[in-house]
C-alpha cells in the first residue's frame, strides 16, 4: 500500500466521524440531506463511508462522506452534481440553503471507509 492512502490517514471513521458532525450546528441537516440526495441520485445501495481527518491536535478537521464512484466515470460526475444541488435546498422549489459550510464535502471514492449501503448508514453509524 502506498503511504498516504486513506486508512493511513488520522481520521474519525464511519459512527465516530457521523457523532462529531451531529455536534456540529446544523450537522444533523447536513448528514440527512447528503444522504437523501445522494440516494436519489446514485441509488439507495450505493456504498457511502463517512471520515473526519485529524489535525496535529487530533481535532476533526472537516467531514467528507464518501461515495463510492469513479472520478473517471461522466455519469458518477453528473450524478454528485445533482447530489450537491439537492443538498443545497431543503426540498423541490425551496431556495433556503444549509448554512455554508466550507469542511462538509461529499467526494468519489472508488473504496469508501468503512462502506455502507446508504439504505443503511443511519442505522449503522446512529443505532
Amino acid at each position: 500500500m502506498e503511504a498516504n492512502q486513506p486508512e493511513d490517514i488520522s481520521a474519525l471513521r464511519g459512527r465516530q466521524a457521523v457523532k462529531w458532525l451531529f455536534g456540529r450546528k446544523d450537522g444533523g441537516s447536513f448528514f440527512d440531506r447528503a444522504l437523501l440526495g445522494v440516494g436519489e441520485t446514485f441509488g439507495f445501495e450505493r456504498n457511502i463511508g463517512a471520515i473526519a481527518p485529524l489535525n496535529l491536535r487530533s481535532e476533526p478537521t472537516g467531514f467528507f462522506l464518501q461515495v463510492e464512484g469513479s472520478t473517471q466515470d461522466d455519469a458518477d460526475w453528473s450524478r454528485l452534481v445533482i447530489a450537491h444541488e439537492l443538498l443545497i435546498r431543503h426540498g423541490p422549489g425551496r431556495a433556503r440553503a444549509l448554512p455554508r459550510y466550507d469542511d462538509l464535502h461529499l467526494v468519489l471514492d472508488p473504496r469508501p471507509i468503512g462502506a455502507v449501503p446508504i439504505v443503511s448508514a443511519q442505522e449503522s453509524w446512529l443505532g
